[in-house]
């Protein structure tokens, strides 16, 4: 499957350190990219994205539906897909599971664990759903693999927290909620990756993912029109 090339369009903030020069940095190093000055302020970003096969972390707080949309990401495209949450040590889910978030440095090993799979899959591709809720956690992942990109499902606090509820056998407690939403840190404008809303099916949602990548429901070079 041939991944075309994306462009998306930035403006500068020169307040948040954003410029043409760290955006080139950044997109050239993750994405092979090409960064093109449309009008003053403005910057189109042109991106290989994510290679020949999709490598591509399906990221945000609990109860958004990770697990879902990865494995019909992966299964589009019959790709391998795993779980972060089968990669947590028995202490990071039993501190979870009694109510208790947890702190970078029992995550710090987490990540690269998942970062290893992202790099074992760079050639054949990948999916892994993983919360990434801060950009140095994330930044763990591309260091490991540098074409990893991300789909960010964000939604409605009610909505998100029914879901939690509502599941069964899952040693994520609602009570938690609060504290991953405390610290999510969404994509920047220089991250490999768009953000889409949980409120559509899991179908439509990796289709809506798919059209802003640039690919169609075949797996054939498509238009992003977003």
């Amino acid at each position: 499957m041939s991944v075309p090339c994306v462009e998306k369009e930035t403006r500068l903030s020169g307040r948040h350190g954003l410029t043409r020069a760290t955006i080139s940095a950044q997109w050239s190093k993750w994405a092979h990219c090409t960064v093109r000055r449309l009008t003053r302020g403005t910057l189109r970003i042109e991106s290989g994205f994510m290679g020949s096969q999709l490598l591509v972390v399906v990221m945000g707080i609990t109860g958004v539906g990770k697990s879902a949309v990865g494995h019909e990401l992966a299964d589009r495209f019959g790709l391998d897909y795993a779980d972060g949450d089968d990669f947590h040590s028995e202490a990071n889910i039993h501190k979870m599971a009694a109510g208790h978030p947890l702190t970078d440095e029992d995550r710090w090993p987490w990540l690269h664990t998942i970062g290893g799979w992202l790099a074992e899959h760079d050639q054949s591709g990948g999916v892994m759903s993983c919360s990434a809720l801060k950009r140095v956690y994330r930044d763990i992942l591309v260091e490991a693999a540098p074409r990893t990109a991300f789909l960010h499902l964000y939604g409605d606090h009610d909505l998100i927290r029914s879901r939690i509820e509502n599941r069964k056998d899952h040693f994520m407690p609602a009570s938690l909620l609060a504290s991953q939403e405390e610290i999510l840190e969404g994509l920047a404008i220089d991250e490999n990756g768009f953000a889409i809303d949980i409120t559509p099916s899991v179908a439509e949602i990796v289709d809506a993912f798919l059209m802003k990548a640039g690919i169609d429901k075949t797996g054939l070079a498509g238009k992003d029109e977003s």
